[in-house]
């Protein structure tokens, strides 16, 4: 049986390795899908830069900065096919096209002092570090006016990072897949830094699924998080910690959170806006790479038994609102009750009553409050 809540829920722990369900089909299919052809991309061949010789984690493969005559923009667009534009508002620098393996050493892409107009897009990024530091795109130190979009991330330990002062970039419509266990420190996005924007961003099988730190003004809208096994304080699978007047919209988390208590927790921040959020802690919804939803899976996944939806410590003033949790009722000694492949009578293939039950509800709250607002 199925409960629907509004904004939150609770039930007792129950823990499991999630490497017990295995998603290679996902990576299986990118190296077969016509969406995601090698032989579209340029190979990357250079070989890692040293930005600073006396750690490990300062290994990249392609470095900007703009403070630095060896590694600012104008001379990588002079002197690669892969980069080019002039850094202004209407023909912005562009690294795209590459597939670039890091091959278990560092990061990948780091932009650091760079006030110029970028994009960074169509790139297929893999194989980083397996370490925090190994974050496939990384931009820091005062880089503002960037964009990161229709990028490709496997096997990087962290996805996309956005710190130190960087603000007015967005980081939009790129696919992130890891293999995270417990113990690892994966984290979909990461992000210290204020007036960014996070939307229709797919982050799989991460030991976190965002980090946010010490921001104001950050958007963070229509991301799909599945399968985040871990997490940061208090077991939440979106941390916001010192955040301040930012959104937190039309985001789905699905998947079993195997040791999540919180789905998305506040700490010490104030003046939020977070509603219209879809929980499925049970199932995960099937996506095909032309970046839809088509519907939930049948694979038998364990839900979330611990904890709010929502968790608030030291917060103020922030609005929680609209939000829709779908858990398993935890009966049967505590076994879960998710869907089995093959088990029970057949269901219409692509058709699921609690998911279009999810979303006939999410519409009749939007409309109901536009017109409480009018």
């Amino acid at each position: 049986m199925l409960f629907m809540l509004v904004t939150s829920f609770s039930q007792t722990p129950n823990f499991q390795n999630r490497s017990e369900r295995s998603d290679s089909y996902v990576l299986d299919y990118l190296y077969t899908s016509p969406l995601y052809n090698r032989d579209d991309y340029t190979n990357f061949t250079g070989p890692p830069i040293i930005f600073d010789n006396t750690t490990y984690d300062h290994y990249y493969r392609i470095l900007i900065d703009d403070t630095d005559p060896d590694f600012n923009w104008s001379k990588t667009a002079a002197e690669n096919e892969w980069c080019t534009g002039s850094g202004t508002w209407s023909d912005p620098y562009v690294i795209e096209n590459l597939y670039i393996d890091a091959e278990g050493i560092g990061g990948i892409i780091r932009i650091r002092h760079s006030n110029k107009y970028f994009i960074i897009q169509n790139n297929w990024i893999t194989n980083t570090a397996n370490k925090e530091w190994g974050t496939g795109i990384l931009l820091d130190w005062n880089t503002s006016n960037g964009i990161v979009k229709d990028n490709l991330l496997t096997y990087t330990e962290v996805g996309i990072t956005v710190r130190f002062d960087s603000h007015n970039n967005t980081v939009s419509n790129n696919i992130m897949i890891e293999e995270s266990s417990p113990g690892s420190h994966g984290i979909g996005v990461g992000m210290d830094t204020s007036n960014n924007t996070i939307i229709d961003n797919k982050m799989l099988n991460f030991y976190s699924g965002m980090k946010i730190y010490r921001a104001d003004t950050v958007i963070i809208k229509r991301n799909y998080m599945d399968n985040t096994i871990r997490s940061f304080s208090g077991g939440s699978v979106v941390l916001l910690r010192n955040v301040r007047n930012s959104f937190f919209v039309e985001n789905i988390l699905a998947g079993k959170f195997a040791t999540g208590s919180i789905t998305v927790s506040q700490t010490d921040s104030g003046s939020n806006i977070v509603e219209y959020n879809y929980v499925s802690t049970n199932q995960s919804l099937v996506f095909d790479f032309n970046l839809s939803f088509s519907g939930i899976d049948d694979t038998l996944l364990q839900s979330q038994t611990v904890g709010n939806s929502f968790g608030l410590e030291d917060s103020y003033n922030n609005y929680i609102a609209y939000n829709i949790a779908l858990m398993d009722s935890p009966d049967d000694g505590g076994d879960d009750n998710g869907i089995s492949n093959g088990a029970g009578t057949p269901g219409i293939p692509g058709f699921n009553p609690i998911l279009i039950l999810g979303i006939i509800f999410i519409v009749s709250l939007v409309i109901l409050k536009k017109r409480v607002r009018k």
